[in-house]
C-alpha cells in the first residue's frame, strides 16, 4: 500500500501545506495549528495530545538507514518555527520554545529555548543561570582595576633593566 499512502500524503501536503512522512507514527488528539510549513519525518514519532505550531521541523540527520527522526512524548508543545533535529526522545509534558533548534534529548516537564535549545525551567520553575558565565559591570571595573597594577610592576621592573642598559653602553 505504499503509493496508496504516498499519494495521500502528498494530495494532503497539496491542501494543507503540511508534509508527513506516511511512515510517522502519530498519536491520538494531535493538533497542528496554522499548519503551514509543518514536516513530520519518516521515522518521527509524536505522542497524544501534542500541539504542532506553524514551520515546525521534525527532521532527521545523516543519510543512515534507521530511525533518524525525534520521537515527542505526550502532551508535548512546538512553538512556531522550531526544529527538533535527531534521534532522540522529548519526554512528555514538554515545551520546545519558537525558532528553538533542539539537538538533544528532554526530560519530562521541560521547557526549552534557543540555539540551540537548552533548558530553562524544569517542573515549571526557572533554573538559576550559572554565575560563572556571567561578567557584570563589577567584574568588568575589577578586571580593569587588575590590569592598572600589572601594568605599573610591569613599568616599574622596566625602568631599572634600561638604566642598566645605558650604562653599560657608556
Amino acid at each position: 500500500m505504499f503509493f496508496i499512502a504516498r499519494m495521500i500524503s502528498q494530495t494532503a501536503r497539496f491542501f494543507t501545506l503540511i508534509e508527513i512522512h506516511p511512515g510517522a507514527k502519530m498519536g491520538h488528539g494531535i493538533l497542528i495549528d496554522h499548519g503551514c510549513g509543518v514536516v513530520i519525518g519518516e521515522t518521527a514519532v509524536v505522542g497524544d495530545n501534542c500541539t504542532i505550531y506553524q514551520g515546525v521541523t521534525l527532521g532527521g540527520v545523516g543519510l543512515n538507514k534507521g530511525k533518524r527522526h525525534p520521537t515527542l512524548g505526550n502532551n508535548v508543545t512546538v512553538g512556531a518555527g522550531a526544529k527538533i533535529l535527531g534521534s532522540f526522545e522529548v519526554g512528555d509534558n514538554c515545551t520546545i520554545a519558537a525558532n528553538a533548534v533542539l539537538l538533544k534529548p528532554l526530560e519530562n516537564n521541560v521547557t526549552a529555548v534557543g540555539i540551540p535549545a537548552r533548558a530553562v525551567k524544569i517542573d515549571g520553575v526557572p533554573i538559576p543561570k550559572k554565575e560563572s558565565n556571567m561578567v557584570t559591570m563589577e567584574h568588568y571595573c575589577m578586571m580593569e582595576e587588575r590590569v592598572k597594577e600589572l601594568e605599573e610592576k610591569l613599568h616599574k621592573l622596566e625602568n631599572p633593566l634600561s638604566e642598566k642598559e645605558e650604562k653599560s653602553q657608556d
